[in-house]
């Protein structure tokens, strides 16, 4: 099991200091400046299929041990989802789609910095080792709710209404499809995690599946990684939310679907100078990592998952990555009365206030 390989290289126990000395920015994500090490083979994840989500019969062989496993490394993945294969690769091509449309003249149009870039399109907006980033381009919105009411206090991260690319009206019909399709199985992981929190948590039991189901404030962010001298595609982060959605990457050049140039390349779990593995994802399987909104909740019985995603050593065909992310995560004025300091959410802050804390570190004004 992936237990093994990461409780060997010390992963598992350094989890508790590493996730708080890391410094966090960007309200979904943070980077830094670290070389990664790249591993030598990929690791698979813990798994588990649709139908056994959905009939709740023979889940696993030994809950507790799995859920251990998940909460230690903060990813698993979800096989046979039905419709994923089909609609990942409709959602990921419409996101390419928006990529090939000229920056000064259209892409910029649905840019909205009173947001901080929280919604519609951004690039170049994140600092990365005190430069901006230009790896990636994202497009974010709300896939539930295109005008979003998420609590009493105005955050306009959160409460600014959806925009949508009138020249790539595929766009936004597959952004909401994928956004319910991942909903509908977050609902089912958020069950076995407050079973597990119950035992662990008892005073937070039912939460998780509480603030999926209520929450307004969900947000999804549609990804371009575009060619280039890049050492990294995404840097080193943990994600903010509650729990987070991951459609699997997509290679396209010219349109078409094509292999990935470099297999080092892709989503690595771990720490940046320190033990660190490639994930070895299915492409037609839908993948869940923790965030540090699970960790306060859960009082760091759950682990938010430290990743990056590592570009191509050698890209000379200029193939893009395009991806997709749902982040899972409570309205603004949620509280947690004690915290006890995991992951910088200090006890009695609201999740809007959270974020913001985070969005300010780095993001240009």
């Amino acid at each position: 099991m992936l237990r093994k390989h990461l409780s060997r290289n010390g992963f598992l126990r350094s989890c508790p200091t590493t996730v708080k000395r890391r410094s966090l920015c960007r309200c979904l994500t943070s980077e830094c400046s670290r070389k990664p090490r790249k591993a030598q083979a990929a690791l698979p994840v813990p798994t588990i299929s649709y139908d056994q989500l959905a009939t709740q019969r023979d889940l696993w062989e030994d809950v507790d041990e799995f859920m251990e496993e998940v909460c230690q490394t903060g990813i698993l993945s979800v096989s046979g989802v039905p419709g994923f294969p089909a609609l990942r690769k409709e959602l990921l091509l419409a996101m390419n789609d928006f990529g090939d449309l000229p920056e000064e003249t259209v892409r910029s149009k649905y840019a909205n910095e009173r947001s901080k870039y929280a919604v519609g399109w951004s690039i170049g907006v994140e600092t990365f080792d005190d430069r901006l980033d230009v790896s990636k381009g994202s497009f974010f919105a709300n896939p539930f709710n295109d005008n979003p009411r998420c609590g009493k206090t105005y955050y306009p991260e959160y409460h600014t209404p959806n925009v949508w690319p009138e020249e790539v009206p595929e766009l936004e019909k597959k952004f909401k499809e994928m956004g319910n399709m991942m909903l509908e199985v977050s609902l089912m992981l958020a069950g076995r995690i407050d079973g597990y929190m119950e035992a662990e948590v008892p005073e937070n039991s039912g939460a998780v599946s509480e603030i999926l189901r209520s929450s307004q404030c969900h947000k999804a962010r549609g990804l371009v990684y575009f060619p280039g001298d890049f050492l990294n595609w995404c840097g080193h982060h943990n994600d903010l939310c509650m729990l987070t959605g991951l459609v699997p990457g997509l290679f396209v050049e010219d349109g078409e679907v094509v292999a990935n140039p470099d297999t080092t390349s892709g989503l690595y779990i771990g720490e940046p100078d320190g033990f660190s593995y490639r994930a070895a994802l299915d492409e037609t399987s839908m993948v869940f990592q923790i965030g540090e909104t699970l960790q306060a909740l859960s009082k760091g019985k759950f682990k938010a998952t430290p990743h990056w995603v590592a570009a191509p050593v050698t890209n000379p065909k200029g193939i893009r990555r395009t991806s997709f992310a749902v982040f899972f995560q409570p309205d603004v004025d949620f509280r947690i009365s004690d915290a006890r300091d995991e992951a910088g959410w200090e006890s009695g802050m609201s999740f809007g206030e959270f974020a913001r804390k985070k969005l300010n570190l780095c993001i240009r004004s």
